[in-house]
């Protein structure tokens, strides 16, 4: 259990800093949407995006289509973690 909290800490830390460095906010369902990436890690071994049926280094969270300005294009990212501070304007 010990090892779930630290999982889910340091992800909620990594998340957050770059959503800080790329002035993005987390969504309102973020606790749960960690918990989904956090579950995904247990089963697959890697904090996938819940959202990508790929299993590949670039939809590790966060994935490569979001650190392309993928949040910048849609508005958020595909599982709706990341959200662009201009959408709650």
């Amino acid at each position: 259990m010990a090892t779930l909290e630290k999982d889910l800490d340091e992800l909620r830390e990594r998340v957050t800093a770059f959503c800080e460095s790329e002035g993005y906010e987390l969504s309102a369902q973020a606790e749960a949407i960690f918990k989904d990436i956090i579950n995904m890690k247990e089963l697959t071994g890697e904090e996938y995006c819940p959202c990508q049926t790929r299993r590949a280094p670039e939809t590790v969270c966060v994935c490569l289509p979001v650190r392309n300005g993928l949040v910048k294009v849609t508005g958020a990212c595909f599982c709706n973690l990341i959200l662009s501070k201009e959408e709650e304007e």
